[in-house]
């Protein structure tokens, strides 16, 4: 009878999606393109948090349109717990500041990372209206949705079933494994 311990294969771990900052640049082009063939021009585009502005930034940059900033937080379901209860926490005071007391005229996007339920771009959305001039129109912008999401943003790349890692995020350890996103042909739309 032996007593040697069978050999255990080492576990294998799921492969981190990452957008390289390569990708990211193309992405926001392709997104500003559809976003230009789709919408026509763009006069403002904000920003929802840390996670938002980035794309915010990028989209304006490549629209000739104002960058703007608002911040969201979703509420945790539990102290301890790493999924959201769905309320959302929302402070315009970074848009109240930037607008001093102006409403936003033309078409205006709504831009953030990810949709993962929808529960930050519906309860955004509706909180918007009063800074829109009558006529005005808001459309929402996304690089990733979540395949199991309620909500459909008006544009998106990707559709995900779990988390990506974006370039401006720190460093993922030397030994994870990683598959890099490869571009769409085009962005999806609803």
């Amino acid at each position: 009878m032996s007593t040697a311990r069978p050999h255990r294969l080492a576990p294998t771990r799921q492969p981190v999606h990452r957008l390289t900052l390569t990708s990211y640049d193309h992405a926001t082009t392709l997104l500003a393109d559809a976003v230009t063939r789709r919408l026509g021009p763009i006069t403002a585009v904000i920003g929802i948090g840390t996670s938002g502005v980035p794309l915010a930034h990028s989209l304006a940059t490549r629209l000739t349109a104002k960058p703007l900033r608002i911040n969201a937080r979703h509420e945790r379901a539990a102290p301890a717990d790493s999924r959201t209860s769905g309320h959302v926490t929302v402070d315009l005071r970074p848009l109240d500041t930037a607008l001093n007391g102006r409403r936003l005229v033309g078409t205006v996007l709504l831009a953030d990372d990810t949709c993962r339920t929808g529960a930050t771009l519906t309860t955004v959305y509706p909180k918007l209206a009063p800074y829109l001039t009558a006529g005005s129109t808001l459309h929402t912008v996304v690089l990733f949705r979540h395949t199991t999401a309620d909500y459909n943003p008006h544009l998106w790349l990707w559709d995900i079933t779990h988390p990506v890692h974006l370039p401006w995020q720190a460093p993922l350890p030397a030994d994870a494994p990683v598959h890099d996103l490869t571009l769409p042909d085009t962005p999806h739309t609803c």
